[in-house]
């Protein structure tokens, strides 16, 4: 649990063999990383808003979090 609380930057710098950090995202700290993302900016490669996706953000949430552990492939963009 004490990896959750420590920034990206110090643990690459302290675990210089990390080779991916997705092991250390989970549902929280994406809802965290939605919540700072600043309104009305570029939509994202998908041509989602924040706005849009935060609309169904838990399931959006789950979604990414099954793509990241390999449970399910990456979704279709329109």
């Amino acid at each position: 649990m004490e990896h959750e609380l420590k920034g990206i930057r110090y643990q690459s710098e302290k675990y210089a063999k990390l080779t991916t950090l997705i092991n250390r995202v989970n549902e929280e700290s994406l809802k965290e990383a939605h919540r700072r993302q600043k309104t009305g900016k570029a939509v994202g490669i998908d041509g989602m808003t924040k706005e849009e996706y935060g609309g169904n953000l838990d399931e959006n949430i789950k979604e990414l979090v099954l793509m990241g552990s390999g449970q399910i492939g990456e979704r279709m963009m329109p």
